[in-house]
């Protein structure tokens, strides 16, 4: 996905919830706690459900089709019947570059994937009405949850053994969730050197370039690093299944 429709996805992004304790209170404690860490979070959810989401989105308003395998949904929430210690859903306040967990969701619009939407209805009986969305019904292709199954079973026999490996199985398996929604890359580098058949290369690079340049740093009289703005729009990426596996 790219442009717009990538946009959309990407709004239904959401990190995950880091309050360390009920309604986000302070205590002081004074004895041994256990630290309790789940293991391979993103592994585990791409192992579970059905696999990725197959073909292109399409486009719907006013209500999900029934036939959507999967979809992303621009929502406007009008009532919570349960108000959560731990907030399912959050809102994003500019003015404090800061995402609150909060129940305060009533009248307020949010594009959400279908797992997170369907949480917050089962968990806190929330209701809401369909604006516009983006769907799938071409099926699924399974074949994320047999390589990341086998991936597993490998890092944990290379674990036992005491295998160093087993780091960069582990990398591996988070990097096949994390690459879903890489974020649009809007700067890069570049070296550019002058040679004997093109003495000019800097030069010429340069005034080519100068729409989009932010540095030219002369490593040395031949070599050149440029730093320039990337084309947004070249940017690429599958976010709309990393928003599949994510529950908010």
């Amino acid at each position: 996905m790219r442009g717009v429709p990538l946009a959309f996805a990407r709004e239904a992004i959401v990190g995950g919830r880091v309050m360390m304790t009920r309604d986000n209170q302070k205590h002081h404690t004074k004895h041994q706690l256990s630290d309790f860490d789940a293991v391979s979070l993103y592994p585990s959810s791409q192992s579970i459900p059905e696999g990725y989401v197959q073909g292109t989105p399409k486009l719907f308003k006013d209500a999900i089709p029934t036939d959507a395998d999967y979809y992303i949904a621009r929502v406007r929430f009008d009532s919570i019947a349960k108000k959560r210690h731990f907030p399912l859903l959050s809102v994003f306040k500019a003015e404090s570059d800061a995402r609150n967990f909060t129940n305060d969701i009533v009248g307020k619009t949010m594009i959400l994937g279908k797992q997170a939407l369907e949480d917050v209805v089962e968990f806190q009986g929330a209701t809401y009405t369909v604006i516009e969305g983006r769907y799938w019904n071409d099926g699924f292709n399974d074949q994320i949850c047999h390589t990341i199954r086998s991936l597993f079973a490998e890092r944990l026999k290379l674990k036992m053994e005491g295998n160093p490996l087993q780091n960069g199985i582990k990398l591996l398996m988070n990097s096949a969730y994390g690459k879903l929604i890489q974020k649009p890359i809007i700067k890069q580098k570049t070296f550019v050197r002058n040679t004997s058949r093109d003495p000019n290369k800097i030069k010429e690079h340069t005034h080519k370039n100068i729409h989009k340049l932010i540095t030219r740093t002369m490593v040395t009289e031949d070599l050149a690093l440029f730093e320039e703005h990337k084309a947004v729009y070249d940017h690429w990426s599958p976010a709309h299944l990393g928003v599949q596996w994510e529950r908010n």
